[in-house]
């Protein structure tokens, strides 16, 4: 779909919940326990909590943009074009990053072990998010015929006891949310926003509902952490597939959903659509896991050296990396058209429905 075509107002969450990914990553990494016993204190504290609590319900958003769009769009067809295309850019910089860490920037050896890794990102797991939303897009399909072909009740109690397994009761194959089970939990709940856009309090009071949750969380964590100077996700309200987050989570959604859209020909909505399709790529090359630990080592060299880690340092560091990154991802756009490796892929993915095509032939008439 052209990213023109699409609402700019769940673009504009797209883009937040990447700097939200960016700031949780750089909290993480440079407010460290260690060097937050030493500087992260007092009311600079809080800030940096609440602000932990605030940025972490971005995975969870980005997995409510698709399932919103794609059960809307009532395609029950694997766009192959679409995975080989996401594919290819997750092999692209899966590859290129680490030949730029290995021999360039001399982070680490050349190893065998390692070249098969990036090689195979999505089978070994090199990005735990892509791994998961590769998997969760390829039984798509089969999701959205789910859900445009139950009635209203039988969708609404699949997710009030998929919410008691997934949320209340926490299995421990869930692993916090890190799961392929609470990704499709997230799809199917916002395809039900979609489909039927039930009313309740959170579409009413969407922004008050995420404050509320935010300094809910924030207390809690802070109450827990503070005599040990460290921030901390509440384990069972906090994580991905914690209540409290999850509710945080359908609060900013709606935030999105329910705010009035800007015209195509407002500054924001032009930067929105240049910056939106770079989204995918920013979270490839901050997260790359042969680089990110050398930039998050020279991003807290660069926080000790201004003697303190606070709420404005995080958030001039998560635009600056977001910025950086999007022109990045911008120019690979731009190498992919100008070497017409686009039109090589859509070769391959016409070849491939054509191959799935036959074998389903052959498999009805046995």
């Amino acid at each position: 779909m052209n990213i023109k075509r699409r609402n700019p107002n769940f673009e504009m969450l797209r883009i937040l919940s990447m700097l939200f990914i960016i700031a949780n990553h750089c909290i993480l990494n440079v407010a460290t326990p260690e060097y937050q016993a030493q500087q992260v204190k007092g009311f600079n504290f809080i800030l940096t909590d609440i602000l932990y609590q605030a940025v972490y319900v971005a995975v969870n958003c980005y997995v409510l943009i698709s399932g919103y769009f794609l059960v809307g769009n009532n395609k029950c067809n694997l766009n192959f074009h679409k995975v080989m295309k996401l594919w290819s850019v997750v092999f692209f910089y899966s590859v290129s990053i680490y030949a730029i860490c290995v021999l360039g920037l001399k982070l680490q050896p050349l190893a065998l072990k390692d070249i098969v890794h990036v090689l195979l990102p999505i089978h070994y797991d090199l990005y735990w998010f892509i791994t998961q939303y590769m998997a969760l897009f390829l039984i798509s399909p089969f999701l959205i015929k789910a859900a445009n072909c139950m009635s209203r009740e039988s969708y609404r109690n699949l997710l009030i006891i998929s919410f008691f397994i997934v949320s209340i009761l926490q299995l421990s194959g869930l692993k916090g949310g890190f799961s392929l089970l609470w990704f499709i939990f997230l799809f199917m709940f916002a395809g039900y926003i979609r489909i039927y856009n039930p009313r309740h309090f959170i579409k009413k009071h969407p922004l008050a509902s995420y404050i509320t949750m935010t300094c809910i969380l924030a207390f809690i964590s802070i109450v827990g952490g503070y005599h040990q100077s460290q921030l901390s996700i509440v384990s069972y309200l906090g994580f991905y597939n914690g209540p409290f987050i999850f509710v945080s989570s359908i609060s900013l959604f709606y935030v999105f959903k329910e705010m009035k859209t800007l015209k195509e020909n407002n500054w924001i909505v032009k930067a929105t659509f240049f910056f939106a399709p770079a989204c995918f790529g920013i979270y490839l090359i901050h997260e790359h896991p042969y680089l990110k630990d050398y930039l998050w080592e020279n991003v807290l060299n660069l926080a000790l050296s201004l003697h303190e880690v606070n709420v404005l340092f995080v958030l001039f560091i998560s635009i600056v990396l977001f910025i950086v990154c999007a022109l990045i991802e911008k120019m690979r756009i731009f190498m992919f058209k100008l070497i017409q490796i686009d039109n090589g892929i859509a070769f391959i993915s016409n070849k491939m429905v054509d191959f799935y095509s036959n074998i389903k032939k052959l498999w009805q008439n046995r």
